[in-house]
């Protein structure tokens, strides 16, 4: 039957906006902005909630903090694991490991992750948990309840933002350059090892170098 569309909420009309746009186009890239007046902070966060949008958050997720990890340690770069091969609910090694510190990437943290961080603790690792902003509250509080004052909880936003302003010793300019090369990063990640090319990222026009356009 034809849809009443004033009688729609705002957030179904999105939703149906946006499944007919998946329906209609498929692989296309993430689209988002870039605005050099928001914080680094927000403009993670402007990502992410694109991804959430076209239901890629947690894919994404990961391979941005992986991209992040590859920028900040060239020399050590993350293991390469497909969006599908492993989730951090349920692989007991992480989703990346620099050093003996282990990495859980998840954009829903369930009580089973703590109990595994719990055994990476006991294994001799340091352990941090990388979740979106939204999360956090309640990330922390059962990572205290699993193992008090032993387990990281970062939020995605702070995480990646962090490290790219210090790369770029807190640089305007550098800033743009190093969120360019991290999505340059992540698109390579993407391209190298998953099926789903939905996840590469629409790289906004004004991060690109004039010499790179």
């Amino acid at each position: 039957g034809q849809i009443n569309w004033r009688s729609e909420s705002p957030e179904l009309l999105k939703e149906r906006f946006l499944a007919r746009l998946r329906e209609l186009h498929g692989d296309v890239p993430i689209d988002f902005l870039y605005d050099a007046d928001r914080t680094a902070w927000h403009f993670v966060g402007d990502l992410l909630q694109a991804a959430r949008d076209w239901e890629k958050e947690a894919a994404v997720a990961k391979h941005l903090v992986a991209a992040t990890l590859t920028a900040r340690f060239p020399d050590k770069t993350p293991s390469i694991k497909p969006q599908d091969h492993t989730n951090s609910q349920a692989d007991e090694s992480g989703d990346f490991k620099v050093g003996d510190t282990i990495f859980h990437v998840t954009v829903a943290p369930m009580p089973a992750l703590f109990d595994k961080c719990k055994r990476n603790l006991a294994d001799g690792f340091r352990v941090y948990v990388v979740v979106p902003e939204r999360v956090t509250i309640g990330a922390r509080q059962n990572a205290e309840q699993a193992a008090a004052g032993k387990i990281h909880v970062v939020s995605i936003e702070s995480f990646v933002s962090q490290n790219i302003e210090e790369i770029a010793e807190f640089s305007a300019d550098r800033v743009r350059d190093g969120f360019y090369r991290l999505f340059s990063t992540y698109n390579e990640r993407v391209n190298a090892i998953e099926n789903d090319k939905s996840l590469l990222l629409e790289i906004p026009k004004n991060l690109i170098p004039r010499s790179s356009r």
